[in-house]
């Protein structure tokens, strides 16, 4: 556990925090975008957090093994929908976008929907 202090209470108490789960690297905010419908570029903060959670997912566990059963990590669109709490079709969007910055691809296997992330272009948004 962190033991150094800093002299801020406030973040030696986060330091003491276990925190896990995702990570997201700031930059993902400036090169994951969508469209308005006004034609202008924004960041695509569901886009990110979803990029975030495949990275996670795709990520050795504590133990070393992988974290999903098979080649592929399966995850329906409607599940993300209900854990982001947005519409099916935003995260469709979402999706596309990744999937248009070959930043991750989803395909359908019987009923299945299996996702593969791409870590080469994952590095090079990351780290221009």
């Amino acid at each position: 556990m962190h033991l150094v202090t800093t002299g801020n209470s406030t973040v030696d108490a986060i330091g003491k925090i276990n925190l896990i789960g995702l990570a997201i690297p700031r930059i993902w905010y400036q090169r994951i975008n969508r469209v308005t419908p006004k034609g202008e570029q924004q960041p695509d903060a569901i886009a990110v957090a979803l990029l975030a959670d495949l990275v996670d997912w795709h990520r050795p566990g504590w133990d070393g093994t992988v974290k999903f059963k098979g080649e592929y990590f399966q995850r329906q669109l409607s599940a993300y929908a209900d854990f982001f709490g947005v519409s099916l079709n935003r995260i469709k969007a979402a999706s596309d976008v990744l999937e248009s910055l070959g930043l991750a691809s989803r395909f359908v296997a019987g009923q299945r929907m299996m996702w593969k992330v791409h870590p080469a272009a994952i590095k090079k948004i990351t780290y221009p």
